[in-house]
């Protein structure tokens, strides 16, 4: 609506300064003329006249100027809603922005992660890998590759959430089936009374593997001695800085519970 308003006033500007400039025009022609040389110095009438066209030329030329000043104006300045849409439109680039920022900085931060987890699975120090695996998929929930390393470190210590963490990693995208069947690290799950079952079933589970491990399995003891030493990492962990207080209050509450 602003720039219709400012279009209508360069228009009505260009026509006022056009008939003013036209009536200065006419003005001064007539007093160049013979006809004017003696009309301006025998007729006041005539002086009259040509002082009042004048006067007239100058005021339409220059309320025209200022009509076409704020045509220009008008156009050129943007209106509250276009302030607006602009302004969104700020906003949202600098949140597109910020978050592809974000994304590259977590991406950096699992990378790092899941190096230093595959380091100490390198060590063997299987249960602080474990705990640093657990953290990464705080920041990238369906990745299956980290499921699949948390099966793997699972069923080395012979934890029963090996399968849940298996079947995760499939439904995810994990689609090297053969490596499962093959691979050392998947020795314990593979000796499982439940594992055809769960071959059979797409690597997927029926029931929680935590609810009929325990009693499938004449291993409990070994299990529960393998929590205690978890326990003992994970302490270890908070003091060395790596896990915070809340985190492993959270893992050892599971733990605990599958005592």
């Amino acid at each position: 609506m602003k720039k219709a308003f400012g279009i209508i006033f360069l228009l009505l500007g260009l026509g006022m300064i056009a008939l003013g400039i036209a009536a200065i025009t006419n003005v001064e022609t007539r007093r160049s003329s013979v006809e004017g040389y003696f009309g301006s110095e025998f007729s006041d009438s005539y002086r009259r006249h040509n002082t009042e066209q004048q006067i007239v030329g100058t005021g339409l030329t220059v309320g025209g100027l200022i009509f076409f000043i704020l045509g220009i104006v008008m156009v050129a300045t943007k209106s509250s809603s276009q302030r607006k849409k602009e302004a969104e439109l700020n906003s949202i680039k600098k949140w597109s922005e910020h978050n592809h920022q974000t994304d590259h900085s977590t991406d950096a931060n699992t990378d790092n992660m899941t190096r230093q987890a595959i380091s100490l699975y390198n060590q063997k120090d299987y249960y602080s890998a474990i705990v640093i695996l657990q953290r990464v998929l705080v920041l990238s929930p369906t990745s299956y590759q980290t499921y699949y390393n948390l099966a793997s470190l699972y069923s080395i210590t012979q934890n029963p959430e090996a399968f849940n963490a298996l079947s995760k990693a499939v439904e995810y995208g994990y689609l090297n089936f053969e490596k499962i069947k093959t691979h050392p690290d998947f020795e314990w799950m593979r000796k499982q009374a439940e594992y055809e079952g769960f071959v059979k079933q797409g690597y997927k589970l029926k029931i929680k593997a935590t609810e009929t491990q325990p009693h499938a399995t004449p291993k409990t003891s070994v299990i529960n001695n393998d929590i205690y030493v978890q326990l003992e990492k994970l302490s270890d962990l908070k003091q060395r800085g790596i896990i915070t207080e809340v985190e492993f209050a959270e893992q050892k509450k599971k733990l605990l519970a599958a005592i």
